[in-house]
């Protein structure tokens, strides 16, 4: 709880540091993300060889997105996104579970726009820093008289890119699809204790997490003019 709660804070100042530079939010939207896991190992790899049995995927979550323009910048989007993502690894009884909350904070540069039909698209690229915090993992299925307990709960750094592309439902709702690649824990890895357990099954170094995302959402302009409008 402490954790998110400073994630929070995190979010409440930057959102401060925007409008005391003179920012303006112009979109607000949500999301669902399709998710691949590209590793580590540690996690990928089936439980009878000391992985956590997750495999690629996919995996589900959700996420909401708030994006702001300043000056004569009309190409770049500030952009803060907050997800929420679960990963589950199965053995032949044993399930493990990992969810892992991630604050992001970057920009979107808008490419040239595109015809499609009547109306225009608009593609765009992204980069943000990431903070995240892997939840304690559940464990379910254990054979009787086993126990297992997670590393707790731990906060990583690391960092997104990715691209995407906005459609125009109407005058004030956009359509979101994007795909981006995650390495949310690149810094802060622990080890022994203070490692993610289902990254370190059978060994004490944390590896490094890598997750492709899919999104999946709409964006609600705050402005007059259309949200994606780059």
């Amino acid at each position: 709880m402490k954790k998110a709660l400073l994630l929070f804070a995190v979010l409440v100042v930057a959102s401060g540091v925007v409008f005391a530079q003179g920012f303006k939010v112009v979109s607000a939207g949500g999301y669902a993300n399709v998710n691949g896991l590209l590793g580590p190992t540690g996690a990928t790899e089936v439980q009878s060889k000391g992985g956590a049995g997750m495999g690629f995927g996919p995996f589900l979550g959700v996420g909401g997105k708030v994006r702001a323009t300043a000056g004569s910048m009309e190409k770049i989007k500030w952009a803060g996104n907050l997800s929420y993502d679960i990963f589950v690894g199965k053995g032949s009884t044993v399930e493990i579970t990992q969810g892992i909350l991630k604050l992001g904070l970057g920009a979107e540069y808008g490419l040239n726009p595109m015809k499609m039909g009547a109306k225009e698209m608009w593609p765009y690229v992204t980069g943000e820093l990431q903070i995240a915090m892997f939840m304690d993992q559940s464990f379910s299925g254990l054979p009787a008289g086993f126990t297992a307990t997670g590393s707790g709960s731990q906060t990583r750094f690391g960092f997104g890119l990715g691209a995407g592309v906005e459609y125009p439902l109407n005058e004030k709702l956009n359509l979101d699809i994007g795909l981006r690649l995650s390495l949310p824990n690149l810094v802060g890895k622990g080890t022994g204790k203070d490692a993610l357990a289902p990254s370190t099954a059978g060994g004490t170094d944390e590896g490094g997490w890598m997750d492709l995302q899919l999104r999946i959402g709409v964006n609600f302009s705050l402005g007059a003019a259309p949200a994606g409008g780059m």
